[in-house]
């Protein structure tokens, strides 16, 4: 006697997650970034037209010269990204899952997006002194890809900054 199970699938496969970036803003290139789907799919279904990769909302970077690899289960990597991530700006990389089958044959839904700041520019510092009621005061300004901003403005990307300040030529006192 034989006992055969049968489940039918008429779950549509999408993407389950794309991985994070770490850190952002970023300072190097990324080489490559791992995205998974809901279930496995048909690797020959996944192709370059699923995935589109841009930097500040322009056209499409992602070209031939890049390729996918199957990682396990139902997760992938898109690799040779080192050439195209290195210049400034904000990038978007799109995965989109209706171009893929699963096993079942179900046709891919939805889709993924990560974005993540480049930033090779380290911010700089302006000090200039002010004189008066006998006190120094020391103004500090600084610019870069995100600045501070005052009054309710943007802020920056800058977390942490030290102001020194220095009384009748003292010395500068955090």
């Amino acid at each position: 006697t034989r006992t055969v199970v049968w489940q039918e699938d008429f779950t549509a496969p999408n993407v389950g997650s794309v991985a994070r970036i770490s850190p952002s803003p970023r300072n190097s290139p990324l080489d490559g970034l791992a995205f998974a789907f809901s279930e496995p799919i048909q690797t020959a279904t996944l192709d370059m037209d699923d995935l589109t990769l841009t930097l500040n909302g322009g056209p499409n970077l992602l070209t031939e010269a890049q390729t996918i690899s199957f990682v396990s289960g139902n997760t992938f990597q898109i690799n040779g990204l080192t050439a195209l991530t290195g210049e400034d700006g904000r990038y978007l990389l799109t995965v989109n899952g209706t171009g893929v089958v699963d096993l079942a044959g179900n046709t891919g839904v939805g889709s993924k997006s990560l974005n993540w700041l480049m930033d090779t520019l380290p911010p700089s510092s302006n000090i200039a002194a002010y004189s008066g009621n006998a006190s120094q005061v020391i103004v500090l300004s600084i610019t870069g890809a995100d600045t501070i901003s005052e009054n309710g403005a943007t802020p920056s990307g800058i977390r942490n900054y030290d102001i020194y300040v220095a009384t009748d030529n003292g010395p500068f006192l955090l």
